[in-house]
Order: structure tokens, then sequence, then C-alpha cells
């Protein structure tokens, strides 16, 4: 169905796409059509199953995220022994690189724990 109008700010229709002249209906019982439709669907709704399913996801996700947030400070650690290894030679390149990396963990660290904190929410 394709929307025609004949006049600007007027009332249209919906006509098949094939131009069949026969086969049209107004926009505003298209409309109704769809409210009425839209609401059966909406009372045939389980709410008890959809809060099973999202509480069922968000816990995969906040599993997923602790995982994740637990590799990421086991990452940051070993980076921090790094650099503390290698305070007491002359290797300064190497130290800048690991701070480096450290910052971009210490950012995902936050980010993840953000994520855990909106799940709780």
């Amino acid at each position: 169905m394709i929307f025609r109008s004949n006049n600007l700010g007027a009332h249209g229709y919906y006509v098949c796409v094939k131009n069949h002249s026969r086969i049209f209906i107004e926009a505003s019982r298209y409309n109704q059509l769809i409210s009425e439709h839209f609401t059966y669907i909406l009372n045939k709704v389980n709410v008890k199953e959809i809060k099973k399913d999202v509480f069922a996801c968000l816990l995969a996700r906040e599993k997923q995220y602790n995982k994740q947030l637990s590799f990421k400070e086991n990452q940051l650690k070993s980076i921090h022994k790094e650099v503390t290894d290698l305070l007491g030679t002359n290797k300064k390149r190497k130290i800048n690189l690991l701070v480096e990396q450290s910052k971009t963990i210490v950012e995902k660290i936050k980010q993840l724990n953000i994520a855990l904190y909106q799940i709780d929410d």
C-alpha cells in the first residue's frame, strides 16, 4: 500500500502498490485498524514471561561484565608489576608504553563498572 493525497493537508488514503484503484483504505481508518491491532497485541503479552526473560538477559550481561572486569583488573595488576620491575632500570620508553596501557585499562574498568551499576538500577 502507498499513501496518496489529492490536496496538501487533506486526509489521504492508501492504495494498492500495483495501482488497483478498487483496493484502497482511508488513512484515518488505516490508523484506527493499526491502533486496534496494537492494543490487541499488547493485551496478549505475558508480562511475567517478559520480566523473566529480561532478568535472565540482565543476569547474563552482569556475569559477562564481571568476567571482563576481572580480566581487566588482572591485566592492570600485571602491567603495574612490570612497571615496578622496570623502575630501577633505564627503560623509560617501555615504562611509558606500560603507563599508557594502564590508563586505557583503567578507563575500560570504569566503563564496565558503570555498565554494572546500570544493570543494578
